[in-house]
């Protein structure tokens, strides 16, 4: 026994963003010492996920900067409000 214990909080599907937003979320008061988020990479990207060839190769660049782009956004958003 380490005396490490871990309790988690899941948020309701798809709502990471507005948990992360939200001060008043279920995640805030959760008051978690580490976060972790993970995606469903197919909602994430949505039809970029199944069909990204449908775009030029410049299109596909903007569409995964602007991915990154959010989640940096989120990451600086959680070490704000955490």
């Amino acid at each position: 026994n380490y005396g490490i214990y871990a309790e988690y909080y899941n948020s309701p599907y798809n709502q990471y963003t507005q948990e992360i937003i939200n001060k008043s979320s279920g995640l805030y008061a959760f008051n978690p010492d580490i976060i972790f988020v993970l995606f469903d990479i197919e909602n994430f990207l949505g039809d970029f996920y199944y069909f990204p060839y449908r775009m030029k190769s410049q299109q596909r660049m903007n569409i995964i900067q602007e991915k990154f782009d959010e989640i940096k956004n989120l990451i600086a958003i959680l070490k704000k409000n955490g």
